[in-house]
């Protein structure tokens, strides 16, 4: 998926849209939203973002953040 399929796909969402990135594929993205850590981990919501959290996670912690957002 480009980039610009990317933004179209998030700004028009209502529901949570999960997108995997290679930063190493794509370093001006990374830098576009400020990805200096992997793995990262970016909601948004209506083409904001909402929340961020880097670092690996173990599922329970990934459930209970996206819960503490959502």
């Amino acid at each position: 998926m480009s980039t610009i399929e990317l933004d179209a796909r998030a700004l028009d969402c209502t529901c949570p849209l999960v997108a995997k990135v290679n930063t190493g594929e794509l370093p001006d993205l990374a830098g576009r939203f400020g990805i200096r850590s992997i793995p990262a981990l970016a909601l948004f919501k209506g083409g904001r973002e909402m929340a961020r959290q880097a670092g690996a996670l173990p599922a329970p912690a990934i459930l209970q953040f996206l819960q503490s957002v959502l």
